[in-house]
């Protein structure tokens, strides 16, 4: 009886050894581990897109009455004008940085600072001087020519974002806050002999530039998308730039053609130039971009990984 017990136990022993052993070397399983999007961090990027611009009015006197030098046979000086140019847009591109912050399951909040260049959002007005002919009938001076451009060489602007995760890597946000814009603004005035209404001229030519840079506001919203198992995070978003009612002036002195020198004031003899430029209105600007981001403190969900 022992030896028939004996050898039962041996069997198994022999049967369940080879078994134990494989068990031993077999991988042991673990949970997948799944990394959920992190949104708290820096973050810096590039951004490149569109850009609309609102018509622009400009506008043009002769203060101190050159007409009566450069049209001697003027019995009015040129009129004063406002011309409009278009509605105008053009290319930009630039970077971006920002800092965002992931408050519970689904809310960011973050502050940003852009700055985008712009190419060909320029705004561009044509067209005669006015004075009297021979009846004394206001008309356009022939061969006279009166021009007006404007460009927007940048903008930037720092804001605010808050936004609601609608999924995990998918951020919905609207954003705010202030702006700045350069402008490069010049106008060219010129008269030449004859003119056939009466107005013989001597003619005469001006020309006036200047720089302004130009603080607004600007608000937007916005898509983001946290590119799966990367760092990178993927944009679309639109912005409006408001600046401010605004009425910029500069002038520039006419000059005598052909021989040159300066042709003087007539009515106010201490002026120290005779063309005055302006514009004025508002300045809105409207941008459709997108962008990609390379975010610091977190990455997009990964598949389930087993260690």
């Amino acid at each position: 009886m022992k030896k028939l017990l004996l050898a039962s136990i041996s069997f198994a022993a022999l049967v369940a050894g080879p078994a134990t052993a494989a068990d031993l070397g077999r991988p042991a399983y673990r949970a997948p581990v799944v990394y959920a999007p992190a949104w708290t961090g820096l973050y810096v990027g590039g951004d490149i897109g569109g850009a609309w611009q609102n018509s622009q009015t400009f506008l043009f006197s002769d203060p101190g009455n050159a007409a009566f030098t450069s049209c001697t046979q003027c019995s009015v000086p040129y009129q004063p004008e406002a011309l409009t140019g278009g509605r105008q847009s053009g290319l930009l591109g630039g970077f971006h940085l920002g800092y965002d912050y992931q408050g519970g399951a689904a809310f960011v909040l973050g502050a940003e600072w852009d700055f985008m260049w712009t190419n060909k959002l320029n705004q561009s007005a044509t067209g005669p001087l006015f004075s009297d002919a021979t009846s004394g009938a206001i008309v356009p001076v022939i061969n006279s020519s009166l021009s007006f451009t404007e460009q927007t060489k940048w903008l930037t602007s720092l804001r605010g974002r808050a936004g609601w995760l609608v999924t995990p890597d998918l951020l919905a946000y609207g954003t705010g806050g202030v702006a700045w814009a350069r402008f490069d603004q010049s106008a060219f005035a010129s008269c030449v002999v004859p003119d056939p209404n009466g107005c013989s001229t001597s003619g005469a030519i001006s020309a006036f530039s200047q720089r302004e840079t130009r603080f607004g506001l600007v608000v937007g919203a916005g898509l983001e998308y946290q590119i799966p198992t990367t760092r990178l995070r993927a944009r679309l978003e639109y912005l409006f730039y408001g600046f401010d009612p605004h009425e910029t002036a500069g002038a520039g002195p006419w000059i005598a053609t052909p021989g040159g020198g300066l042709l003087p004031c007539i009515n106010t003899p201490t002026c120290a130039a005779n063309f005055s430029f302006g514009s004025s209105g508002n300045t809105n600007i409207q941008t459709l971009r997108v962008g990609i981001s390379y975010a610091f403190g977190g990455y997009a969900a990964a598949p389930a990984a087993y260690r």
